[in-house]
């Protein structure tokens, strides 16, 4: 159950009913009767074909048509063997025994004597905010199989002990209720057969599965805990990583050697997140659509199935490390001199890049008087990056005095005004909608967001309705412009890019900083429908990756560029070839040094 688990999308469809573990179990073993006859079969001709060239080769009849038919038979046979005896690739992970631990698996005793389910044989600690169970086998269908639960550290720092087993009761009993009693190699292929066979049944059936593994963790911890646990999973989940990440790599400007983030982790983590930042977490959670591949239930239909309401719960007060007693500390310590030694290399970078932001702020500090609306707004931006809390209000006020309506000083100035002022900064969301077109959804967000949370009940309804109207209406353009990005041709209406050279420079600190990017181009790219809209595609050469690595990286890249404007990673692959890139995407941005 990994973050997708709890924010992840689903398919729109009717309400969930709970299905019976009998009966689940019932329809998971008639497709692999299917396989298993198959790959029987596959043995039973490869050794009957063997046996029959065997036996005429014995008689001395030799001839070229029996030795294309004892090749067959041999690829028949290790086909089938393969079939049954391949295992999934290791998990990797820190093993955790019942002598390590004894109040985890004494916990997860309790979850197994109440669901009449199978043993857990291994627990593996890693460093993912995750908890999720498989089943791993050492010689296929007829070798001994293990059952093995991977749960994360910082999981267990972000949660209290209750909701820990709450997350971990919903996925024992979804494994529980959905395991497979296939060779491993089976169980990817099976998987994607009935995906094609039929998505929307299967889908259903695993939302409806997921839904009913909710309920069975609502009976056994009470259904405010478990839906407590859903929503902090959530919340936790982003704050580590749009808040505590970022603010861990700044310290790289004060120290020259990596310093360790899960200790400082286990501090903060029982922090409470802004409000602000946990009800718009919360926000987009519940308001995520179905996505067809993955068949994961919305946030939003996971807590209408445990009858629960959708605000934030009362959070965490205490850490589930506590479930590996006195062995806890000494793990954190070991993942943190881990994490140290794995980003010495990165970390220097990192600090390096600061320092260039630091120098850039301070060139630009020394001409501050001469300086231009956009210059002052790249001292702000600079100024934050190297502290999240520095005050910055002043800068953007006098941009508005030099240019009344500036975009960057609106959306500025809404994150710096306080509490007390939130008619002001209402005020300024509206400026910002009505002068900057690719900012109209950022304001209305922010607008709402302010007026529920501060307005008077009653005072302002008219306003906040209209502010809801204009904020889904932006979020449907902004919905529609992510997918012309995404889905028109890659090289039509393209330029070459026009970064300032320090957007430059940025770019390609952090591409230096991907291991994988041999090389990239970066196009600016106008859309049919959003002509004022900035837009990049950046094209990467990612030699000797799969698809689906790339794929990864790219979405990664992503959400780590700091361009100004919408960003689309692309990966040379099939489609579009890394020729099709040299050809048409102007000169490389970026090329690793050999």
């Amino acid at each position: 159950m990994r973050e997708s688990g709890f924010t992840g999308k689903a398919p729109q469809g009717g309400r969930a009913q709970p299905v019976q573990a009998g009966h689940a179990r019932v329809r998971w073993m008639r497709l692999p009767a299917v396989a298993y006859a198959w790959v029987a079969g596959c043995l039973l001709l490869s050794l009957a074909m063997a046996g029959w060239v065997g036996f005429h080769v014995a008689r001395g009849e030799p001839g070229r048509a029996y030795l294309w038919l004892g090749l067959v038979a041999a690829v028949l046979l290790w086909a089938g063997l393969a079939a049954l005896a391949r295992q999934l690739e290791d998990t990797p992970g820190v093993l955790v025994t019942r002598d390590d631990a004894p109040a985890l698996f004494e916990a997860m005793d309790r979850l197994r004597d109440k669901l009449k389910g199978p043993p857990i044989e291994r627990v593996l600690l890693d460093t993912q905010f995750s908890l999720g169970i498989r089943r791993t086998r050492r010689f296929g269908r007829f070798g001994g199989a293990s059952n093995c639960l991977t749960i994360g550290l910082p999981l267990l720092l972000a949660l209290d002990r209750r909701r820990l087993l709450a997350l971990l009761a919903h996925e024992y009993a979804r494994f529980h209720n959905a395991r497979g009693a296939l060779a491993p190699w089976l169980d990817r292929r099976l998987l994607r057969l009935r995906a094609r066979l039929g998505p929307a049944r299967n889908l259903a059936r695993t939302r409806r599965e997921r839904v009913h593994a909710d309920r069975i963790a609502r009976k056994l911890l009470g259904r405010h805990v478990a839906a407590a646990a859903l929503i902090e999973f959530t919340v936790k989940a982003e704050w580590i990583k749009r808040e505590f990440w970022p603010s861990h790599w700044r310290a790289a400007a004060a120290s020259m050697t990596p310093m360790a983030p899960y200790a400082a982790m286990r501090v903060l983590a029982l922090t409470p997140p802004h409000e602000d930042f946990a009800q718009e977490v919360l926000r987009q959670s519940l308001a995520l659509p179905g996505n067809p591949k993955d068949g994961i239930s919305p946030l939003r239909e996971r807590l209408d199935a445990l009858r629960a309401g959708r605000q934030l719960p009362l959070w965490s007060s205490s850490q589930a490390i506590t479930l590996l007693g006195t062995r806890g500390p000494q793990w954190l310590a070991e993942f943190d001199r881990q994490w140290c030694r794995d980003n010495v290399a990165e970390w220097r970078l990192h600090r390096a890049y600061l320092a260039r932001v630091r120098a850039r702020g301070q060139f630009l500090a020394g001409r501050f008087r001469e300086s231009s609306a956009d210059e002052l707004i790249e001292i702000a931006e600079l100024m934050r990056r190297l502290d999240v809390d520095a005050d910055v209000r002043s800068l953007y006020e006098r941009i508005l005095q030099l240019a009344p309506g500036h975009a960057g000083a609106l959306c500025g100035l809404v994150q710096c005004l306080p509490d007390a002022e939130w008619k002001l900064r209402v005020a300024c969301a509206s400026s910002l909608f009505d002068a900057s077109e690719s900012h109209r959804c950022w304001a209305s967000r922010a607008a709402v967001m302010t007026l529920e949370k501060y307005a008077p009940p009653g005072s302002s309804d008219a306003e906040l309705q209209r502010w809801r109207e204009r904020r889904e209406a932006a979020e449907d353009m902004e919905r529609g412009a992510t997918r012309e990005l995404a889905e028109s041709p890659f090289f039509a209406s393209i330029e070459p890019g026009d970064l300032k050279e320090f957007e430059k420079g940025e770019l390609l600190s952090r591409l230096a900083r991907c291991p994988p990017v041999a090389r990239a181009w970066l196009v600016r790219k106008r859309l049919t429908g959003f002509g004022s809209r900035r837009c990049y595609i950046v094209f990467l050469d990612l030699p000797g990756l799969s698809d689906e690595r790339r794929h990864q990286v790219c979405r990664e890249l992503e959400s780590t560029l700091e361009l100004p404007g919408l960003t689309l990673a692309v990966g040379a692959g099939r489609t579009p070839t890394l020729a099709e890139i040299r050809r048409q995407a102007f000169d490389p941005v970026y090329e690793r040094a050999r």
